[in-house]
């Protein structure tokens, strides 16, 4: 399943965070996007992976779970602008601060490196903010 090769346009971009979504027991979610992407790019996209379906927002009342990249790019975004609020670019650059947070992403499997599905692996900020001081 999933869509080869469904990584382009900004989204294939050095500069933009690629998200790609598992489930909460790590599982990449089939149809979410994987890599390489198109030629001409970077093809190490997705660069990272973030939960969705999950009981989050219970949107109007429909105890569904939230799922999807819609879910999976917030969670994300919301876990790297909480690192960005308490680590300032003047300590830390961007370019830094994404290698960090690819090299302290999670691999259920335990492997290293890039993968297709999971990217570096599983957004995991925890360890980011300790490295900078920012969680004891």
């Amino acid at each position: 399943m999933g869509t080869y090769h469904s990584i382009m346009g900004a989204n294939a971009h050095p500069d933009v965070t690629s998200v790609g979504g598992v489930d909460i027991q790590d599982r990449w979610v089939g149809y979410s996007s994987e890599g390489p992407s198109i030629l001409g790019m970077d093809p190490n996209k997705s660069d990272v992976a973030a939960y969705t379906h999950f009981i989050g927002s219970n949107v109007f009342g429909s105890n569904l779970p939230d799922d999807g990249t819609s879910t999976a790019c917030p969670v994300a975004a919301r876990c790297i602008a909480t690192l960005r609020t308490n680590v300032p670019q003047q300590h830390v650059p961007p370019t830094q601060l994404r290698s960090d947070i690819e090299r302290y992403a999670r691999r259920p499997s335990g492997s290293t490196g890039w993968d297709p599905q999971l990217g570096h692996g599983v957004i995991n900020p925890v360890p980011v903010g300790r490295q900078h001081g920012v969680i004891p």
